[in-house]
């Protein structure tokens, strides 16, 4: 490598986005039973195309909540031995549809035209006790939860995120959603709630 290559590379490395951007942490403290599912993510990246997958096997989604955005699309897959029929109809967030009769063996792709910044409730027509979630988000920064109904306290942590993001946000499901700003260097702690009723704590640390 010359001299001239050299000195434009290393104010790249130098100044590379990576090196400004770093760990926060949450902790999470539901009073009675957690919900299903959710996502923490810091909000204000650009859209990344994630195409989410769900599956269906045993009469159950494989997962329990899916992480997609407008750019991308999600796939729902039947492996399972039985026909399903997967359908949103989320007064919270204003979604409908309805994929139809899904045999087994079969796949149906759904765009995510619905605004951002939501989690939207799933079940199947023909199994009621089925439920996912499906969250539609602008970040590359998150993390997801799936609960444990009988456990109420769990800690987690999301990397790379930029040290000039202060926004974040809480999406679980039943739950209100909530935003809180956190700057480099704070911790807070906010109210989970749930129909207005305040339900947990989330502490937030940089």
């Amino acid at each position: 490598m010359n001299k001239i290559n050299y000195y434009f590379i290393l104010p790249s490395i130098l100044f590379s986005p990576l090196l400004f951007a770093g760990k926060v942490n949450v902790e999470l403290k539901f009073d009675k039973r957690p919900p299903t599912a959710g996502i923490f993510y810091a909000m204000g990246s650009k859209p990344t195309a994630k195409n989410g997958v769900l599956d269906q096997k045993n009469k159950e989604f494989t997962s329990s909540i899916v992480v997609t955005d407008n750019e991308g699309s999600l796939t729902f897959k039947n492996t399972d031995d039985v026909d399903h029929n997967i359908f949103a109809n989320d007064r919270s967030s204003g979604v409908e549809f309805d994929v139809g009769l899904m045999p087994t063996g079969t796949t149906n792709k759904l765009d995510v035209d619905w605004k951002k910044d939501t989690l939207v409730r799933l079940g199947c027509k023909i199994h009621p006790r089925m439920r996912a979630y499906i969250a539609n988000i602008n970040s590359d920064s998150y993390k997801v939860f799936e609960f444990d109904r009988d456990k109420t306290e769990y800690a987690a942590e999301i990397d790379n995120v930029d040290d000039s993001t202060s926004q974040f946000r809480f999406m679980f499901g039943n739950f209100d959603p909530v935003e809180v700003e956190v700057k480099k260097g704070e911790s807070k702690t906010i109210p989970l709630t749930k129909r207005g009723k305040e339900a947990g704590s989330a502490k937030i640390s940089r």
